[in-house]
């Protein structure tokens, strides 16, 4: 059987935590500074390192992040994070994907 090792942030979402900690072969580490020697050390057969990410109110047209509105708009913007995490827009909304992966289904979704 393969060993596995989780190095995760503080933040990373209770979930993913929850789910790897149930797993007899994966060992989650929470909080923790290690070196690259730490890792090697650990002797695991395959190593994750989930650093957390957070999404960002602007768009990156490849070389800047752009706001996706005009200044002094007034128009709120809300992240993904900010969706997910139960602040919700009031009034018509429009939801903006450049990704064009999931993300704009499943924020749809989530506002129905």
């Amino acid at each position: 059987m393969h060993r596995y090792g989780v190095f995760a942030p503080p933040y990373a979402h209770r979930n993913a935590r929850s789910n790897f900690q149930k797993l007899t072969n994966v060992e989650v580490f929470l909080q923790r500074r290690l070196s690259a020697k730490d890792i090697i050390d650990f002797g695991a057969d395959h190593i994750t390192i989930a650093t957390g990410a957070n999404w960002r109110k602007e768009r990156f047209d490849g070389m800047l992040y752009l706001s996706v509105t005009v200044e002094q708009s007034g128009l709120a913007i809300l992240t993904p994070d900010d969706i997910m995490n139960g602040k919700l827009p009031k009034g018509e909304t429009l939801v903006y994907d450049e990704d064009g992966y999931y993300m704009g289904g499943v924020i749809a979704e989530r506002l129905k």
